[in-house]
């Protein structure tokens, strides 16, 4: 039973002394404040996609914060031959202007609120348009001749007169 009683005492003992040792102040009587634990930026790499002429893009940009700090993103500059709106989730949507094909960039930035903001670059590769002419009817290559006119880039032929009287502003050379 003495046994048993000295384990307990030495138990609390041990205890209180743990917990008193963790409580800011020592030996002298002044308070010494502990350190606040550092706060990781958050981690983001540049990130690179691939659209096709005159269509929009939508797309999500990637950062990762070892806090789990709540991420916000924002564009820094926009890109040259487009348009880009960046949500503050980092989702995004480009616009490449009509018919422009080539490389394309903007620049944005992620926050976790603690720390100064990262930056990065998104590259954007605008391909040509690809379509597929499987999809035209081989219609208009059969039709008769005393056929009505075919459209021809959106405009009706409808003859082929001998005539300037429709065309002046291209035979007449004075202008």
């Amino acid at each position: 039973m003495i046994i048993m009683r000295n384990l307990i005492q030495l138990a609390v003992a041990t205890t209180l002394a743990l917990t008193l040792s963790g409580c800011g102040s020592d030996n002298d009587g002044t308070d010494k404040k502990q350190p606040m634990p550092s706060n990781s930026a958050p981690s983001v790499a540049d990130a690179s996609f691939t659209t096709q002429a005159d269509t929009e893009l939508n797309g999500q940009l990637q950062a990762s914060d070892a806090d789990g700090d709540t991420l916000t993103f924002t564009l820094d500059m926009a890109p040259t031959n487009g348009t880009v709106t960046v949500n503050a989730d980092g989702s995004f949507s480009y616009q490449p202007m009509l018919e422009y094909t080539g490389s394309d960039s903007f620049s944005f930035t992620v926050d976790d609120g603690k720390n100064m903001a990262v930056a990065a670059t998104a590259q954007i590769t605008v391909d040509a348009l690809q379509v597929s002419f499987s999809s035209y009817s081989r219609a208009a290559f059969t039709a008769a001749s005393d056929a009505m006119p075919a459209r021809v880039n959106g405009r009706i032929f409808s003859n082929d007169v001998d005539t300037t009287e429709f065309y002046q502003d291209l035979v007449d050379a004075s202008n």
